[in-house]
């Protein structure tokens, strides 16, 4: 089934549509950016009344991809391109090694044709790659701008792989080509008469025969010659591509290898510090045992001034020495029998406990 490649078209029709779309859009919001002033200094008084006014207004924003995003896709294109014509050269240069007696020339031409058609798409690469370069300067965002370096570092060298293997082919073929040379100069020069007694007009024949095939064969190696030179060419204008690419790839490589750099040198650190919080952690753990035995001698220190310097108690006052218990009064003596008669009444009326009570302390002491 045919097709037809319609993505040139849709990429002109939308940088076209973009202009027109950014230009439309720039006035549709300098004339929104009136609009919302307005709403703005007549809602002074009334502030949430002129911010519902302003919510109301949609802007439309262009949400388009950068220019140089595009030049992306052309290169790839070209790439893929080149490398289907690289491979219908090496069918070509295949096919013309192979031996024959038929005319070679149109071989010789489409080869050398299309090796100019990739050495010209090379050139129309490294054209684009310096484009996105060109392009992204322009840009107001950083991140944009390094984007953009990557992305062009990234097809420098997808450029550079798919020109090596170009370059390899054609030094394949060139080697293969001068070695066929190298073969038809070793017959041209071992041909010689066989039998130096034949006729002088059989010799004449055959070294009109010889001529013939000596100018064939010095035909041969000049298109021979002028293959190489061409291929030569070639070559010379790929390394002039590949010096321009290099700068580039190098750049990259130097990027590369400092950000191995970086994460190497991020990495020692790391471990520098995973020592450190260890150690970190030991004196740590080693301030806080100090701490309390330091708290420890302290307290010791305090309670031994504190034994010193505390007031002694005075001795306790000797007891006052006891006295002699007094001796129990000795008992009052019967009183003697009275001769003279009492009445008994008188007796038997009064108890004996009277009697006792008109003793006296001090007769009692005396007795």
């Amino acid at each position: 089934m045919a097709t037809r490649s319609r993505t040139l078209l849709f990429l002109q029709f939308r940088n076209s549509y973009a202009g027109l779309h950014a230009t439309t859009l720039r006035q549709q919001y300098n004339q929104q950016q009136q609009h919302q002033s307005s709403l703005l200094s007549a809602a002074d008084d009334n502030e949430r009344a002129g911010l519902m006014d302003s919510a109301e207004t949609t802007i439309e924003l262009m949400m388009l991809p950068p220019k140089w995003v595009d030049v992306v896709d052309e290169v790839n294109e070209e790439l893929d391109r080149i490398k289907t014509n690289i491979q219908k050269l090496d069918g070509l240069h295949k096919k013309h090694l192979l031996p024959g007696f038929d005319d070679r020339i149109q071989e010789e031409r489409d080869i050398e044709h299309l090796t100019d058609e990739i050495t010209q798409q090379f050139h129309a690469c490294q054209r684009r790659i310096k484009q996105i370069h060109s392009e992204s300067r322009y840009s107001s965002s950083n991140q944009e701008q390094i984007m953009s370096r990557n992305v062009q570092m990234s097809l420098a060298q997808k450029v550079q792989d798919v020109s090596t293997v170009f370059r390899q082919k054609q030094n394949t073929y060139m080697q293969r080509i001068r070695g066929v040379e190298l073969r038809n100069k070793d017959i041209f020069s071992g041909v010689q008469p066989i039998n130096s007694s034949i006729s002088d007009s059989e010799e004449s024949g055959f070294t009109s025969a010889q001529q013939t095939f000596s100018d064939q064969s010095h035909a041969t190696v000049t298109q021979r010659e002028q293959e190489i030179n061409h291929i030569s060419r070639s070559i010379f204008q790929l390394a002039d591509i590949f010096k321009d690419l290099q700068s580039m790839v190098i750049d990259q490589g130097t990027l590369l290898d400092r950000i191995d750099f970086n994460v190497e040198q991020t990495a020692v650190h790391l471990q520098d510090a995973v020592h450190e919080l260890d150690e970190g952690e030991k004196y740590q753990k080693k301030a806080r045992n100090r701490k309390i035995i330091l708290l420890l001698v302290l307290l010791i220190v305090g309670l031994f001034i504190i034994l010193i310097f505390k007031p002694r108690r005075h001795a306790a006052p000797e007891p006052a020495p006891e006295r002699a218990p007094e001796p129990a009064p000795a008992p009052a003596p019967e009183p003697a029998p009275n001769p003279m008669p009492a009445e008994p009444s008188a007796l038997s009326s009064s108890p004996p406990s009277t009697v006792e009570s008109d003793v006296t302390p001090d007769t009692k002491i005396r007795s």
